[in-house]
């Protein structure tokens, strides 16, 4: 079965005795089913704009938004945290506003299985349902959307119902074929035919395992300058420009073929102080 198996922690920014009780309890769980806590992630408080927002709100860093998301679709992942946390949509947006920003659930949905720990009662049910999960594929090849970087294919809503053949059906009558899709701000994505794809790594969607290097050709909106978010980076795309995306949400481009630049890296905005 493609994708190993381990377990991933998402802390608060400061650990109550009953969260380090949780947390202590999912490890040693883990360690009876014989199952590796691979990483460990804390969020941080973040400041926020608007009243959508239940004050005070922990985010993931851009760059462990990255790691995470990259695992996601490389190891059979069960992701547990015991509070609520977020990723920004548009890491360069500070403070953050509601409608760019995702729960940990919804980030990692249809990739991961995804559970948020209260009590003890609960650790091990949790476990029952993630090994229960990994008797079957979430995933039905390329052609489904599934396989996208969901965060970075801009939609005016969540699609959870993408579960289900009829979510999916309805996905594909909002935004087209998945040869060629049009997200909600005009930005086409062309899924590259396999003797274009770029790559030996073989990336795995919830079990499935896609062919070597596939990805999408993105161009820009409606023949406009368009800006690409992903949770760690800004791109810039010309008129004519466009990048490759991966399902990993990795973005790519061929040097002195694509009017495209990135305007915006963690490590650039700490640098300048923003």
């Amino acid at each position: 079965m493609p994708g190993k198996p381990g377990v991933v922690l998402v802390l608060p920014e400061r650990e109550s005795a009953d969260v380090q009780s949780l947390s202590r309890g999912v490890q040693e769980r883990a360690l009876t089913v014989g199952i590796e806590v691979v990483k460990t992630f804390r969020a941080r408080r973040g400041d926020v704009a608007g009243e959508a927002w239940t004050r005070p709100v922990q985010f993931l860093a851009p760059g462990d938004a990255h790691q995470l998301y990259r695992r996601l679709n490389r190891e059979r992942l069960l992701v547990i945290a015991f509070t609520s946390v977020f990723v920004r949509r548009d890491p360069s947006r500070d403070p953050a506003v509601r409608k760019e920003a995702l729960t940990i659930a919804t980030f990692v949905e249809h990739k991961a299985h995804f559970e948020l720990v209260r009590g003890k009662s609960s650790i091990a049910p949790t476990f029952h349902r993630f090994a229960a999960s990994l008797d079957e594929a979430f995933c039905e090849g390329e052609n489904d959307p599934r396989c996208l970087p969901l965060h970075v294919f801009t939609t005016d809503r969540l699609w959870p119902e993408l579960r289900n053949e009829t979510g999916r059906r309805s996905f594909r009558t909002r935004y087209g074929p998945a040869r060629e899709r049009s997200d909600d701000r005009g930005r086409r994505w062309t899924r590259a035919d396999r003797g274009a794809f770029h790559g030996r790594e073989a990336l795995i969607i919830a079990g499935f395992e896609l062919a070597a290097g596939m990805h999408w050709d993105v161009f820009g909106g409606r023949g406009r300058a368009s800006r690409l978010t992903t949770e760690n980076e800004v791109w810039k795309l010309g008129r004519r420009g466009y990048v490759n995306v991966y399902p990993d949400a990795r973005v790519h481009v061929t040097p002195g073929r694509s009017v495209a630049r990135r305007v915006w890296t963690e490590a650039a905005a700490s640098k300048s102080g923003r």
